[in-house]
């Protein structure tokens, strides 16, 4: 890969310049940074870095790649939480220059990125930096609540359990200690399951009793899963039921302490006695897009037109979480989610390559493939394509997508990769089939019966 020096003061600010090239014979390309190297900005950059028309420098804060959609499984300890991480290095083509650094601000007017290692400039931006934990201003939420949104944020849940469950043991308690999670959206319903299915296996660890322990899952719409399908939300909520998840829907948080969460439902307000609370209650764009001169629109995400370009500044794009993309058909936002992220991050990259070609690219239309909610190891819920799936065959779409995901950005070798770190995993779910295999071929015949 090629190596940036950052040189000083120059017409736009700071700038970089690249070693080892021959830039006054090279012809010119125009600079394209990328910020981000979430789902979103990892394709854009994949898209980008293959061509030899543009020059791609990709910053982000960490080395690594995130994969957001197993942090439940790290925060519970199912998997380990730096498995997650992919370094950067590995997926990138060999066009990309990775910069990690802390991005402090945009400065648009000057088409300058300014880091914590200087500024860097651009002829085009794409910002792709995804979403952070809302809290809503509801009060002690941010100083005693719990997150799951990154890396540091599994580790700190899965430390913060095992150091309850130790403290329990030394406790004598009538009633089961709760942990309580705010949100039943996608990332609430999965952790509680997961948590649920996993509980067992943990409070024996520690001399406990699966009875010791309850799991709270609150949400302040009429169902989980709020905008989903009537299916989906019911076969969500009969999992998690028969998981033995307290859900308590039309329920607000109101307030969060040390040791204490307090809840307003239709009867009045109640207090939950627990120091476990887990918010997966909603994301909203990243500071940076918040803070910036972008227009923003819902979620403080930044507005974009059908081509995903910024409405102020048509040179910089935004992608992600932290856009606010609308189907030009119906006018209907688009789901803030990973497969869409990344599909936005192709189509904003081929859409460069296009305009440095002098092309014309068709406006960006969001079309899910499918999703898919998992309900534990065996478990799950969703569409793929047009078909509705639940179980067993709802979990292998998801796992199977998830491979689809890795082949992608890394082919056979991440794949193969990912599943020796899993094999726990898969040898999890193949008893399971196995033993619903045996069930039904030991189940009688009606005309045995």
């Amino acid at each position: 890969m090629m190596n940036i020096t950052f040189i000083g003061q120059v017409k736009w600010g700071w700038a970089c310049r690249l070693k080892g090239r021959d830039t006054m014979n090279a012809p010119e390309k125009i600079t394209v940074v990328i910020a981000g190297a979430g789902y979103a900005g990892l394709a854009a950059a994949r898209t980008l870095g293959k061509s030899s028309r543009v020059r791609v420098i990709l910053i982000n804060q960490h080395p690594y790649h995130l994969l957001q959609f197993q942090l439940h499984e790290a925060a519970v300890n199912k998997i380990d939480a730096d498995s997650l991480a992919l370094p950067l290095t590995g997926l990138l083509p060999r066009g990309v220059e990775l910069i990690t650094a802390k991005i402090s601000h945009f400065d648009f007017a000057a088409r300058l990125v300014h880091t914590d290692r200087g500024g860097i400039a651009y002829d085009r931006l794409i910002i792709a930096l995804g979403s952070q934990p809302a809290t809503f201003n509801i009060p002690g939420l941010s100083e005693h609540g719990l997150m799951l949104k990154s890396l540091s944020h599994a580790r700190q849940i899965r430390g913060h359990l095992e150091m309850r469950l130790s403290a329990l043991a030394a406790e004598t308690r009538s009633t089961p200690y709760p942990i309580v999670i705010g949100g039943a959206g996608i990332t609430g319903v999965e952790l509680a399951a997961e948590l649920s299915e996993g509980l067992a296996d943990m409070a024996r660890d520690y001399g406990l009793r699966r009875d010791d322990l309850s799991i709270v899952l609150i949400e302040a719409a009429a169902t989980v899963l709020p905008g989903f399908d009537r299916k989906t939300i019911d076969e969500a909520a009969r999992v998690l039921k028969q998981l033995g998840v307290d859900v308590r829907t039309g329920t607000t948080v109101e307030r969060v302490t040390a040791d204490r969460v307090m809840v307003k439902a239709a009867d009045g307000q109640h207090f939950i006695e627990t120091n476990t609370f887990i918010w997966t209650g909603g994301v909203k764009a990243n500071s940076l897009v918040v803070n910036s001169d972008l227009r923003l629109g819902e979620r403080g995400a930044a507005v974009v037109d059908h081509y995903l370009r910024s409405i102020d500044y048509p040179e910089v794009s935004v992608i992600g979480d932290s856009a606010l993309v609308r189907d030009p058909r119906d006018g209907r936002v688009a789901l803030p989610c990973g497969q869409l992220a990344a599909k936005q991050g192709q189509y904003a990259g081929k859409r460069l390559l296009a305009e440095v070609s002098g092309d014309v690219q068709e406006p960006y239309v969001p079309h899910l493939d499918g999703l898919l909610i998992s309900l534990g190891s065996y478990r799950g819920v969703g569409a793929i394509g047009p078909l509705w799936v639940r179980r067993l065959i709802a979990r292998l779409g998801k796992i199977g997508a998830e491979l689809r995901y890795l082949f992608i950005i890394g082919g056979v070798k991440l794949v193969a990769a990912r599943g020796l770190l899993l094999r726990h995993e898969w040898v999890t779910l193949t008893r399971r089939v196995r033993a619903l295999y045996n069930r039904k071929a030991l189940r009688p015949r009606r005309d045995e019966a």
